[in-house]
């Protein structure tokens, strides 16, 4: 019965976090697309102002189906890399681990991409926060086994060292060792799109 209980009131505090955090990722996402959106505007003001231009009318196709996206994860990869690098300056505090689990999300070449999930709180000047961000430089694992695996690291009500970031310090991190696989996949699928571009354009 108590262990019920228990996993009734665990079960309460992981969807209370996933609720609160819910804004945040959409707020997450609403700047990934403002970014995409930019880019967009960006290479459409480029084709309205050299529109008359005989290089650009012959490269406007190849540029907007491969190079676009291919700028893009490029742009991605640096970014990824900036926020691993930069959370080496972030301040080191003390935090709280509050709950722990582990969450799909979407699906991937080889099936579900599965996340570990940890939620922890720390304080920064008298002001409490609550995090779920371990890496900058962590990816999906490919099964619900890996993850937990992962995730288990982690102890519910242990003290850890985590580090914010001083200029907000409502970012955080478990983990600032330096991870070059998500740039690297990034990476990979830029070069793929202008390899693919260039074959195209080789052949026209």
């Amino acid at each position: 019965m108590g262990q019920k209980s228990n996993s009734k009131k665990r079960t309460r505090e992981i969807q209370k976090l996933r609720t609160n955090f819910k804004k945040i990722r959409e707020k997450e996402k609403l700047k990934t697309a403002s970014f995409t959106l930019i880019a967009l505007v960006f290479f459409a003001l480029l084709m309205i102002v050299t529109k008359d231009s005989p290089f650009w009318k012959a490269q406007a196709p190849v540029v907007l189906i491969f190079g676009l996206p291919g700028v893009s994860f490029l742009g991605f990869a640096i970014r990824n890399l900036y926020q691993q690098l930069s959370t080496r300056k972030w301040i080191s505090t003390k935090c709280t681990i509050l709950v722990k689990d582990e969450e799909p999300k979407g699906s991937g070449t080889g099936g579900t991409s599965w996340h570990s999930l940890v939620y922890y709180t720390y304080t920064v000047d008298d002001e409490s926060y609550i995090s779920n961000k371990i890496s900058f430089g962590l990816i999906g694992f490919s099964n619900i086994y890996k993850a937990k695996k992962h995730s288990h690291i982690y102890k519910e009500n242990e003290i850890r060292q985590c580090w914010y970031n001083p200029v907000t310090p409502s970012m955080s991190v478990l983990e600032r060792d330096l991870s070059l696989k998500k740039p690297i996949y990034l990476l990979l699928y830029a070069a793929l799109f202008f390899v693919l571009g260039f074959l195209i354009k080789l052949n026209i």
